[in-house]
């Protein structure tokens, strides 16, 4: 029994060594670069139609910031105004990784 006892603990800790281990390297912060994106495009004063998708592909430098920029819209004057607005810009949080290529897709309302 008590064999039975140590190796249902031993279970228990490494499963939830797992659980934790794997939440630690979830993407931080990515709400805020949605909501900084929606409110470039509000402060803007350009026009916008209601549930207008603009989609943000970029890559991440050493220095973590943006690079590698390529807006998606359907409305040109926007994706050049958000090229411009995001170019070299920081990214907030340590977990975002060098090489690897983001998409935040931006539906405003």
């Amino acid at each position: 029994m008590r064999h039975l006892k140590l190796l249902l603990v031993g279970v228990s800790f490494i499963m939830s060594s797992a659980v934790f281990a794997n939440t630690a390297h979830k993407l931080t912060n990515t709400n805020s670069i949605t909501s900084e994106i929606e409110n470039l495009i509000q402060e803007s004063c350009l026009q916008v139609d209601a549930h207008y998708t603009v989609t943000v592909f970029f890559s991440v430098s050493d220095d973590q910031k943006i690079q590698s920029l390529s807006v998606a819209s359907s409305n040109e004057e926007i994706n050049q105004f958000l090229q411009k607005k995001l170019e070299n810009k920081e990214l907030p949080g340590e977990f975002w990784r060098t090489g690897k290529i983001y998409e935040i897709s931006v539906v405003l309302s």
